[in-house]
């Protein structure tokens, strides 16, 4: 039962193997909170009394669980196999291919697509990408869109492969160094902290603030950074609004904030992007400047 850390299968003396299911198979039901088995690299959401096979060969597996205060029971039986089969998440009986289609698990399902784009009018953000919509878009539009499209696809039967957490470590010029962390799984907003030799500074979208602590005075300073319509909302926390705002003052020869960049500035943060996903799909580390003359 993995608890505040992922616990890693391994094959143990007894088994005289270089891994665990080396030279067998095996099935996992979930009897607890939801957890996650990633095996060989590709994650498995598995709720409660939801199921796994996994197959002969799946070299390195892990059981992690989303919520410490209610975390996952791995059964786990396993077996000598001499033939190979595809590992494969047990979806729940009956799931349709689309949450709307009904499903007999729609209550305890935390990716019900009904509940998240239809049922929360005020998830203004999701039924707007459902949809397609940039204005609010109305309850038959979002039923339509779930109904058919993607984003109301069984999440067990979905082949999005888009990463749902993510984090890239950076090394600039300097020895100054980066941590950047994506997690899908949180209660929603951003944050960051900045380290220097004199203090440091930490922010907080949601919260609206940016607070500065000083190493000197060991005191904290905090400033409101300014607002978007009276408050911090928008795409991006109002950034997306911002740069549209200073590209048509731009265009007409009018001053800009310091959204507007240089080109090349522009060129170097996409190609970190791009860097970052060569790393994470290649389990390498990048050199910026060689992945820069190679693409």
């Amino acid at each position: 039962m993995p608890v505040k850390k992922s616990l890693v299968l391994e094959a143990g003396d007894e088994l005289r193997a270089d891994y665990f299911l080396e030279r067998r198979e095996m099935g996992v039901i979930n009897i607890g909170g939801s957890g996650v088995i990633t095996i060989d690299g590709k994650e498995y959401h598995v709720a409660h009394k939801e199921a796994m096979y996994i197959g002969k060969g799946a070299k390195d597996i892990a059981f992690t669980s989303i919520d410490e205060a209610n975390p996952a029971k791995f059964y786990i039986n396993s077996t000598p196999a001499h033939m190979t089969y595809p590992t494969v998440l047990i979806k729940p009986e009956g799931a349709p291919t689309h949450c709307a289609m009904g499903c007999p698990v729609s209550d305890s399902c935390p990716y019900n697509a009904v509940k998240i784009y239809y049922e929360d009018k005020n998830n203004l953000w999701f039924r707007g990408v459902a949809t397609k919509k940039v204005e609010a878009p109305t309850d038959e539009e979002v039923w339509a869109a779930i109904e058919s499209g993607p984003y109301g696809r069984c999440v067990y039967q979905c082949d999005n492969d888009v990463v749902d957490h993510q984090v890239v470590n950076m090394e600039f010029e300097g020895g100054c160094t980066v941590s950047f962390t994506m997690n899908c799984f949180n209660k929603g907003g951003r944050y960051i902290r900045i380290f220097g030799t004199k203090g440091e500074i930490e922010a907080d979208m949601e919260a609206g603030y940016i607070r500065l602590f000083s190493f000197d005075t060991r005191e904290f300073t905090t400033v409101n950074p300014g607002a978007v319509d009276g408050e911090l909302t928008g795409g991006h926390g109002g950034g997306d609004t911002g740069l549209m705002m200073d590209m048509v003052k731009y265009l007409n020869g009018d001053k800009t904030s310091k959204s507007i960049c240089s080109l090349r500035d522009s060129y170097l943060s996409h190609l970190i992007c791009f860097a970052a996903e060569e790393s994470r799909a290649k389990n390498i580390v990048v050199d910026l400047e060689e992945f820069n003359h190679f693409i």
